[in-house]
């Protein structure tokens, strides 16, 4: 028989048999393999040997591609089924006409829809294959982030299973009528509208669904989709249709959808472990999941904490709504303004530069009394219009007229006050701002009054030289920013279109309900409003074109803190205007929760990439001191609490405290750490590229090193580090038995450690404090590292390898997994020790009010004569072997200090 490779193909018959052999695999359920000896059998005898020759490439082609598409999957998979979906074909017209709408009516870029193509493909190729047999039941999660594009994912989703075979889809739309709304008018707007006679809505804009005798209707050639809030009573009436429906119709493939499933769909009672106490929602969810004979249940959520600490078996016996099936990663869109340009504590490029965008301004402790109040004093209490408070209107003022030099008038732009969930006192800001703010600059700028015009242009000029050319280029938005002078002439205008509203879950201000309409609604009205709210602000409302907030509420729970961050979405074309105003506190706490949010993600990465699945290897869950993951009702009773587990993750020290003496100790404790290194290796630190590496030093030697050194305001986590190492000797001889030390270079003076010569100092920049005196007691750099710190000690040859192979593309955006994998490639889970030398000459390139010299602001009024001195950094990379992963079948809340 004549082989493939010399085979000349009928092209068109070829790609007839791919095609055909999907769908045969698909549609009844197999395996490629079995796809391929039923259509051998049942059809070579009709054809000659080329025919054979022709299908068993197409069968090879099918097999590659499958290994490809399994290489590229970020998917944390159960891999409970074969693959089945392989992405959109030409007659499925709901995915087309939704890609369509996004190029050419949306204007979304071509990178971005394909992005949104291949992560939708992802996930519907883990839901059930809707022509697998009855009694099937797939759990899965998407995780992606805060206003991310979640709702373009979940729709994309929504148009492929329905073009796929699914007949019935279900969304769980949010808690009130208003997110409701939303996104019915979303997937209304991106897929029902295109084809509607594909579709069978049982809700609309206005109506949610409505009680009735009638069963959930079913269609051959149509899907039935309602969209739903997440609501007992609603939830009921929907369970009460479904009592209705034929016992065959009960067998159709079902795809519900929980949009926010962290939010009211979990057991609220989780913690007590009882059969007899469910919460009702979760209780209503469990009965659709178990009386639908072929469902896929896809939670959405950018805060997975509670799903990932819900046990995967119920207290009364049933399957939970844990994600036992999958996890699916979802990436930053290129387009997306999100938590690590502004939050992450790793952002600093190769040229020893702080990328992290300087958007975050400080709400000083001092005027905290002046802004909130403790609940016992809210009948009482009175707000005053603060410095800050006053800046972060002034601002929006300006960034409207900015945004109308840029053509952008037309669109929506916001700004938003957040500081308390108490109705009573939004109404008292709404007054505060409109009599002590809009009233007197209003009067100013017809007046001309010099002194707030001043005031707004000293405002303008502050925070238009915030970003340099450099970073400013990379952003979406003009090259050169606009000058005061221009924005003076729009200013009265652009504040005569302001108005100031209150959304919260008050019924009296329904008539103020904002609906952020597309431009393409006949309905569409410019939206120009200083949003004023409290829960309705937190979760799932989209507030568009926001450009200032102004945000005071804390919470002690992460993933509520982190819905509440509304400011995260995309800014396009003005990219460079956001600003938020908070306090250092919660300026920390969302930089803890971006740090455990990529931790979830790299977990992921490292469980894919060793096939392990969700049910076997729980994800792990930090909790910061003082801090909850969740709410505690969320929790799981079985859940295990563990202090020591560090594999997989880099510790290192952000904060240093203004001691001399403690800096001296520490230079002396890092190069006694190279005169240990170097006697007992009998070698010396190398050049390699900006460092000095050495490699195989005995654990013993880092021990030591950890026990002189003072890792100041990270001390607990590195006596948890130093306790871990010493609990097991023996054990971890063999695992840790020798490190790899590097001594990073930077860009700023060289000088001399110890043995080792003129290595380049780094350049790191303090940011503002809470107050004053806490500036006189510490110094916060926020970034010490950049992912690629992790490759300092691999060679440039495997480096320039790991660049070009297949295996780093399907990490993405996920630098800092990728350059875990490319040590694992490369040397093994040896673990890592990098010294930062920070030169005490750091500043910023230019000036600005969010960083500072290392050393300013820092002189203690007894002690004005401090000296400047080199700063020692320290980051801990420890690696994941996959014999270590001590979480296997357990629920671990990994507690952090």
């Amino acid at each position: 028989m004549e082989k493939i490779e010399e085979y000349k193909f009928n092209n068109d018959k070829y790609e007839s048999l791919i095609e055909d052999l999907k769908d045969y695999k698909t549609l009844n359920n197999v395996s490629l393999n079995d796809a391929y000896l039923k259509y051998k059998n049942d059809y070579v005898k009709f054809f000659d040997s080329k025919f054979l020759i022709e299908l068993k490439a197409a069968k090879k082609f099918l097999e590659e591609d499958e290994i490809k598409a399994l290489d590229y999957s970020k998917t944390l998979s159960s891999r409970k089924q074969e693959s089945w979906y392989f992405g959109p074909k030409e007659n499925h017209k709901n995915w087309n006409s939704y890609k369509n709408y996004l190029l050419n009516v949306k204007h979304r870029p071509k990178e971005v829809v394909e992005l949104l193509n291949n992560e939708t493909t992802e996930v519907v190729n883990q839901i059930l294959n809707p022509y697998a047999p009855s009694g099937k039941k797939i759990m899965g999660l998407v995780l992606g982030y805060v206003q991310s594009g979640k709702t373009a994912n979940m729709a994309g989703v929504i148009a492929k299973a329905a073009d796929s075979g699914y007949k019935l889809i279900i969304v769980l739309a949010g808690l009130t009528k208003s997110l409701r709304a939303q996104t019915q008018a979303r997937i209304q707007n991106d897929i029902l509208q295109h084809n509607d006679i594909l579709w069978h809505p049982l809700t609309d804009n206005e109506n949610d669904i409505e009680e009735g005798l009638d069963a959930i209707p079913i269609f051959t050639k149509k899907t039935t989709i309602c969209i739903i809030k997440k609501n007992v009573q609603v939830i009921v009436k929907l369970i009460s249709k479904m009592k209705r429906m034929p016992k065959l119709e009960m067998q159709s493939s079902t795809l519900i959808i929980d949009d926010e499933c962290d939010q009211a769909s979990l057991n609220t009672k989780e913690y007590k472990d009882k059969a007899d106490e469910i919460s009702s929602t979760n209780k209503l969810l469990k009965k659709l999941l178990n009386d639908f004979k072929n469902v896929t249940y896809v939670g959405y959520t950018a805060t997975p904490n509670a799903p990932f600490l819900t046990h995967p078996t119920s207290p009364d016996g049933l399957q939970s709504l844990y994600p036992r099936d999958f996890i699916t990663p979802l990436e930053e869109p290129a387009d997306y303004f999100g938590v690590n340009k502004l939050f992450a504590n790793n952002i600093i490029n190769e040229t020893d530069e702080d990328i992290s965008l300087p958007f975050i301004k400080r709400i000083p402790d001092s005027e905290l009394e002046f802004l909130t109040c403790k609940r016992k004093d809210l009948p009482t209490f009175k707000p005053s219009l603060t410095n800050s408070l006053r800046d972060a209107c002034d601002y929006y003022l300006l960034v409207l007229s900015a945004r109308s030099l840029r053509n952008l008038k037309e669109d929506h732009c916001c700004m938003m006050i957040h500081v308390s969930r108490s109705v009573r006192m939004h109404e008292l800001y709404r007054n505060l701002i409109y009599e002590e703010w809009f009233i007197p600059i209003k009067k100013g700028l017809e007046n001309n009054d010099k002194e707030i015009i001043d005031r707004l242009r000293n405002l303008w000029n502050l925070e238009s030289n915030a970003i340099n050319s450099s970073v400013r280029s990379n952003l979406n938005c003009p090259l050169k920013i606009e000058s005061f002078q221009k924005l003076e002439k729009n200013l009265l205008n652009e504040l005569n279109d302001i108005s100031i509203n209150v959304e919260n879950s008050d019924d009296s201000n329904l008539d103020q309900r904002l609906e952020f309409r597309d431009k393409k609604d006949k309905d569409y009205k410019t939206i120009h409003s200083i949003v004023i709210g409290g829960d309705v602000l937190s979760r799932g409302l989209t507030i568009d074109g926001l450009v200032s907030s102004f945000f005071l509420r804390e919470s002690k729970q992460d993933d509520t803190l982190m819905q509440m961050g509304r400011w995260f979405g995309f800014r396009h074309g003005f990219e460079d205007l956001p600003r938020i105003w908070m306090t250092y506190d919660v300026e920390l706490d969302f930089t803890n929760f971006v740090e455990s949010e990529n931790f979830f993600r790299e977990q992921i990465n490292l469980l894919n990439s060793q096939n392990q699945t969700p049910l076997e290897f729980p994800i792990l869950v930090r909790q910061f001191e003082q801090r909850n993951p969740t709410s505690k009702g969320k929790i799981s009773k079985k859940v295990k609490k563990s202090a020591s587990t560090f594999f997989g993750r880099e510790l290192w020290t952000l904060r240093f405290k203004l001691d001399q003496q403690i800096h001296k100790d520490n230079e002396k404790a890092i190069i006694n750490l190279i005169n240990n290194c170097e006697s007992t290796t009998n070698s010396n630190f190398i050049k390699m590229r900006n460092a000095h590496v050495i490699k195989d030093v005995g654990f013993k030697v880092l021990l030591k090193f950890m026990d002189d050194f003072n890792f100041q305001f990270h001390a607990d986590v590195f006596d948890n580090v130093k306790s871990f190492l010493n609990s097991d000797l023996e054990s971890i001889d063999s695992i840790f038995k020798n490190w790899n030390i590097a001594i990073k270079g930077g860009s700023n003076i060289k000088r001399d450690i110890g043995s080792v010569k003129n290595v380049k100092t780094m350049n790191r920049t303090k940011i503002k404090n809470a107050t004053s005196e806490d500036d006189e007691k510490m110094i916060d750099i926020k970034s010490i590292s950049s992912p690629n710190d992790l490759l300092v000690d691999i060679e440039q040859k495997d480096i320039d390898e790991w660049e070009q192979s297949d295996e780093k593309k399907k990490f993405g955006k996920q630098l800092r997994s990728a350059a875990k994998k490319c040590r694992e490639k490369y040397l093994g889970y040896r673990p890592l020790l990098i010294i930062y030398p920070i030169s005490k000459n750091s500043k910023p390139e230019q000036d600005s009010d969010t960083r500072f010299k290392l050393f300013s602001r820092t002189h203690k009024k007894e002690d004005l004569n401090y000296e400047p001195h080199d700063i020692f950094g320290i980051v801990i990379a420890l690696p994941t072997p996959p014999n270590l992963i001590t979480n296997k079948n357990d629920l671990v809340l990994d507690l952090i200090n």
